[in-house]
């Protein structure tokens, strides 16, 4: 009996000593993940793989005034409006309309209302219809 009991508790021991080396070195790993230089690496070589950003060619200023007109004709249709209910009505994207608005707003052209993602647009003046 004495040596079945031996056995057991040996092959219990054994077990639990390389649950531990397990469990200790999934820690380690964990932790080199999270803290050490091992993530960086990994996220650097990420990063390096992905596609590199392609800019937009600058626009002139007869190409940015004729889509701020473009722009103002597709407000003055619909005033009140969100820039993205308004920017597929001209199939761009919101972050292309940023300088033609800016043109409209400092010509007096274009009143906002409103921050941010609520901002709503809105015909001042004689380009309301010649008013």
């Amino acid at each position: 009996m004495k040596n079945i009991d031996s056995q057991l508790n040996d092959i219990i021991e054994s077990a639990v000593e390389q649950m531990k080396a397990v469990c200790h070195a999934a820690l380690v790993a964990g932790a080199d993940r999270g803290f050490g230089a091992h993530s960086r690496t990994r996220r650097s070589a990420t990063l390096s793989r992905a596609a590199p950003r392609t800019i937009a060619p600058r626009r002139s200023p007869e190409q940015i005034s004729e889509l701020a007109e473009r722009f103002l004709e597709v407000v003055q249709a619909e005033p009140g409006q969100t820039m993205s209910a308004l920017a597929p009505k001209l199939d761009l994207p919101p972050i292309q309309l940023q300088v033609p608005v800016a043109y409209l707003k400092k010509a007096g052209k274009l009143k906002t209302a409103g921050q941010r993602n609520f901002r709503r647009y809105f015909p001042v003046g004689d380009a309301v219809g010649g008013e």
